[in-house]
């Protein structure tokens, strides 16, 4: 029998002491996955009871794309979002969620726009966003990467 203070089988995770369990066994991800497992419509109200017996729900997820950003042991660390992971399924709903989407999607970004702009455009680029052509200042990479779609940029572009 697995020590419930030790560990929790159906969330995959260990625990270093019995306060530390007590609080992941009335948290949030637990219900939600002894929800799933048990098949169950409403929320459910937790207690520290042995859970040995369980198995964490199958995940049936895309397997994570490699990047230059994921190094070796990618289900532990996410050298893109600097974000540690204590298990695999914690890693997997890293990578499918927001934050590291739009983080992808951002480098992406500058790695496309780097091969159409020169190193001092570049470096410029990632510091504050700004168009040199028509000395405008942008927040972010998205509005920089819209303005130069933009008509005033082509136009300025053209003008030059």
């Amino acid at each position: 029998m697995v020590d419930k203070n030790k560990c929790c089988t159906l969330c995959n995770m260990s625990f270093t002491s019995a306060v530390v369990a007590d609080s992941h066994y009335q948290g949030k991800i637990h219900a939600k996955r002894l929800k799933l497992l048990l098949g169950e419509k409403t929320p459910l109200k937790t207690t520290a009871t042995p859970l040995s017996s369980l198995k964490p729900p199958r995940v049936d997820a895309a397997p994570v794309v490699a990047s230059p950003y994921q190094r070796r042991d990618s289900d532990r660390y996410c050298g893109l979002c600097a974000a540690w992971f204590n298990n695999p399924l914690m890693a997997q709903q890293h990578y499918d969620g927001k934050k590291h989407k739009k983080n992808a999607a951002r480098v992406a970004l500058l790695e496309q726009l780097g091969t159409t702009l020169d190193m001092g455009e570049l470096r410029g680029l990632r510091r504050n966003y700004r168009c040199t052509i028509c000395s405008v200042s942008l927040n972010s990479i998205e509005q920089y990467h819209a303005h130069l779609k933009g008509s005033k940029h082509q136009t300025n572009l053209k003008n030059k």
